[in-house]
């Protein structure tokens, strides 16, 4: 039998996700003690309830669950921006390279010029190669037989979170191979 001492974060996942999505929903420490209770964590007090709250295990579920809201609504957008391409007349295979080149875009607004200019001044040669992807990237998107898009529909979609200008730095020299 589990006891207070034994901290909500050590009950099994299925039993951390109720209790995260009750404290999500605003109920009292009172029905927490009871979903814990339930799952045979007893003596559950405020105080557990509270530790919880502020606990790394709780903070990263809260953190998992806005990434998948964003997916969720990115996805909802992209299915909606994909129906309307068709019910213009587009065919399938071309809306969905209308949605490929929206987030395409939207990757490529995300990264900084500075951490290009600061990774090049290190390694020339990484410059060389951005250029060189990115003309590969324009030639391979050139509309030759595009139909006419929306204008909503060649807006770029969000991207859910930023990286760093030192995350972009790093990802950006191990994808082009340099130290």
């Amino acid at each position: 039998m589990r006891t207070a001492l034994e901290s909500i974060s050590r009950l099994p996942e299925h039993a951390r996700d109720e209790v995260s999505r009750a404290l999500a929903d605003g109920r009292t420490w009172r029905h927490i003690a009871k979903i814990c209770e339930g799952h045979g964590l007893k003596g559950v007090q405020a105080q557990n309830v509270t530790n919880f709250r502020q606990s790394k295990t709780f903070k990263q579920w809260q953190a998992k669950q806005d990434r998948m809201a964003v997916i969720r609504s990115e996805q909802a957008e992209s299915r909606d921006i994909f129906d309307a391409a068709i019910a213009d007349g587009m065919n399938p295979a071309d809306a969905a390279c209308l949605l490929a080149s929206r987030k395409i875009l939207a990757a490529i607004e995300g990264i900084d010029m500075e951490v290009i200019h600061g990774v090049a001044e290190e390694d020339p040669r990484i410059y060389i190669e951005v250029i060189k992807a990115a003309t590969a990237l324009s030639k391979a998107l050139k509309p030759d037989k595009a139909q006419p898009v929306r204008a909503d529909a060649a807006k770029p979609t969000p991207t859910g979170g930023a990286m760093s200008k030192e995350e972009q730095a790093r990802k950006m020299k191990e994808f082009f191979g340099a130290a």
